[in-house]
């Protein structure tokens, strides 16, 4: 599950600033957590620095998903990501592990796609022949 809060806007000029960016963050119940568990969810992500834990003044509110719901039964936390408010509001996601070269915590790729408007999600997948692919020629 992806949340826009619309926290990047905090770092536009004129805004607050990444010091203030940093230190305040919207966050999930512990209802939503819960649910998100319960409901089977895999990941989740936001575009604020800490995803699910609240924050005022650099302080924590809340931390359930971190402490609680997710990390502990595997579920992955997906922070400060980008350009969610110009995703559609459904769309498939993927977050791809990236090979890192240095010793820091490994790397992930998120990569939303849109589902084909010809098949709303959930529904009945297209009849007929499939179109075949063309394969890459040699250079």
């Amino acid at each position: 599950m992806l949340v826009n809060f619309g926290w990047n806007r905090h770092l536009r000029d004129g805004g607050p600033g990444v010091q203030w960016w940093s230190s305040n963050a919207p966050g999930f119940t512990e209802d939503l957590c819960r649910e998100l568990h319960d409901l089977g969810v895999r990941a989740v992500g936001s575009d604020d620095p800490t995803c699910d834990m609240g924050w005022v003044d650099a302080e924590p509110t809340a931390a359930f998903g971190h402490l609680e719901y997710f990390l502990p039964k595997d579920i992955y936390i997906l922070e400060n990501l980008e350009n969610l408010g110009g995703l559609p509001p459904v769309v498939y996601f993927a977050a791809l592990p990236l090979r890192s070269t240095t010793a820091r915590a490994p790397r992930c790729v998120p990569w939303p796609s849109c589902p084909s408007p010809s098949r709303p999600p959930g529904g009945p997948r297209p009849t007929g022949p499939r179109p075949r692919r063309r394969r890459a020629t040699p250079h």
